[in-house]
């Protein structure tokens, strides 16, 4: 498991997990967001699986409608 900082970091570090499973297969490794995000964050990471931060119940509803919305479950 990973933690960042912020978005950005976690999509970069996301794609260089996908490299080295190319060369090395593995089970690949969860990336959680350690600060919080923007709303308009929410519905990309939520289809990446990052684990999210939950700061506040507004938060926790943009997070469920955005895991409803790409039919997955969020992190």
């Amino acid at each position: 498991m990973f933690g960042v900082a912020e978005p950005f970091e976690a999509i970069e570090l996301q794609k260089a997990l996908a490299k080295l499973r190319t060369e090395r297969p593995a089970a690949a490794p969860e990336v959680q967001i350690l600060s919080s995000v923007l709303p308009d964050e929410i519905p990309e990471m939520v289809r990446r699986g990052v684990i999210l931060p939950v700061t506040d119940v507004p938060t926790a509803r943009l997070i469920s409608a955005a895991a409803v919305k790409a039919k997955v479950v969020a992190k």
